[in-house]
């Protein structure tokens, strides 16, 4: 790979995301490691050393999550918005008020839909904490016409599995400062390689992970078995990583195609939008304008969700149920006890994924699985 191919991408992300500076990384989680860390060592040398907390939404993925703790900080979960599931404003606040160490706050535009980054930042300026975008869903979004990944001290983007721009690797870190710009680099070149036993960690991970799963959906006293996974784990994170030789190219390529793609991903969003609604026992999120959105994500009630799933997996039709509340899958430190996620606890055991993306879905599609979950949800009664 040409020095110049990543410099070019570099600039491309950086405009893409109205921010000065970007550095491509070999993972989103890793990106989310560099801004954590980066943050804490320069609030530390501002005499902010007392501040090692971080507030992140309940509903996300582990990583995040994983890595605030390599990186040093305490997670403090916070619930989600129950209109957009994203990170709710009030709660935020309310955290904020009682606990004067948070250095900092992740604001996840999970699922694709964009948070209230105007009250997230507000919020975020009154109580002098950092504010960090992650855009790892939502490549291309926008919030109140601000691109995603461009809110706050540090945005993030991710290329890998299953992103609005999948290639299969890297992540990228975007700032306006460009001394957290050029602390992330130093630590990055500072990180080591991967490890020899990545692959059959991977492996591993994802084993573990769905038996436990499945086990703490039959017994929920088994969920501290997850408590763990941050201990046994790490060399899955962080790491640093030649470019390979295509990515940067690939990037660009999907990235002329972006426009294009999330056209495509509004239109089966709101196909699947239009079809199921005002279906009793369904509610449909409320997302805002400029949204890219990842999933079609919706709530199921009444413990109806897994006679949906089961029947449209039996139909080899992709579904998911992500994201569990991590409140209960990180041991407990008092602050975790504090923060209340009922709401995401609760969309723990509702929510529901479809794929919207062009290779995956269409109008035919969505039409056939609308009608397929009606007939579900009306044949499983009250």
């Amino acid at each position: 790979m040409r020095n110049s191919d990543k410099e070019n991408l570099e600039a491309v992300l950086a405009q893409l995301a109205n921010r000065k500076f970007c550095f491509l990384v070999s993972r989103g989680a890793t990106a989310l490691y560099l801004s954590y860390s980066t943050v804490l060592k320069l609030s530390g040398k501002k005499g902010d050393k007392y501040r090692n907390k971080i507030i992140l939404p309940s509903t996300m993925c582990h990583s995040p999550a994983n890595v605030a703790i390599y990186a040093g900080l305490e997670p403090i979960f916070c619930d989600v918005s129950k209109f957009d599931y994203t990170l709710d404003p009030d709660s935020l606040q309310a955290i904020l008020e009682t606990n004067p160490g948070v250095l900092a706050v992740l604001s996840v535009s999970i699922f694709g839909h964009a948070p209230d980054m105007v009250r997230i930042s507000k919020i975020c300026s009154k109580f002098n904490v950092s504010l960090i975008d992650d855009a790892a869903q939502s490549i291309g979004g926008a919030a109140y016409n601000v691109p995603l990944g461009g809110w706050g001290d540090i945005g993030i983007y991710s290329f890998g599995h299953s992103k609005i721009i999948d290639v299969g690797w890297g992540g990228a870190i975007l700032t306006d400062n460009e001394e957290i710009f050029v602390e992330c680099k130093r630590k990055y070149e500072d990180l080591q390689e991967p490890s020899r036993n990545i692959f059959k960690l991977r492996a591993i991970y994802s084993e573990t992970y769905y038996t436990i799963e499945r086990l703490t959906a039959k017994e929920p006293a088994l969920v501290p078995l997850f408590w763990q996974f941050p201990g046994i784990f790490k060399d899955l994170y962080i790491y640093k990583e030649n470019i390979p030789a295509k990515k940067p190219a690939e990037i660009l390529d999907e990235i002329e195609l972006l426009s294009e793609n999330l056209k495509i991903r509004r239109n089966n969003w709101n196909n699947y939008k239009e079809n199921l609604t005002d279906i009793s026992g369904i509610i449909l999120p409320e997302i805002r304008e400029g949204s890219a959105p990842w999933r079609f994500t919706f709530r199921v009630l009444n413990n109806k969700r897994s006679i949906i799933v089961n029947e449209l997996r039996n139909r080899n039709i992709d579904v998911s149920t992500w994201y569990p509340s991590l409140s209960v899958r990180f041991e407990p430190n008092g602050l975790l006890n504090y923060s209340s996620c009922n709401f995401a606890e609760a969309l723990s055991g509702e929510l529901i994924n479809l794929w919207v993306e062009p290779a995956k879905a269409n109008l035919n599609s969505i039409h056939d699985i609308s009608i397929l979950i009606k007939k579900l949800i009306q044949n499983s009664g009250s």
